[in-house]
């Protein structure tokens, strides 16, 4: 659960800056890209983190296993 809302949070704030970006300037200027770029990386990371987390079940935990 904790990734879903990491990458909620930091989607938010990357869209939020493009829109800053783009009204202030026409998306011209160099200010903020590569910020917003870095946010939109750590999206990627928080929704592969919570794949991994709902699809990646330890061998020692599974049902299997019960040893």
């Amino acid at each position: 659960m904790a990734p879903d809302v990491v990458a909620g949070g930091v989607g938010g704030n990357s869209a939020n800056e493009i829109i800053v970006i783009i009204a202030r300037d026409g998306g011209g200027g160099q200010d903020f890209w590569d910020i917003s770029l870095r946010h939109f990386g750590l999206k990627i990371t928080g929704v592969a983190l919570a794949h991994l987390q709902t699809t990646h079940i330890p061998r020692h935990l599974s049902a299997a296993n019960p040893s």
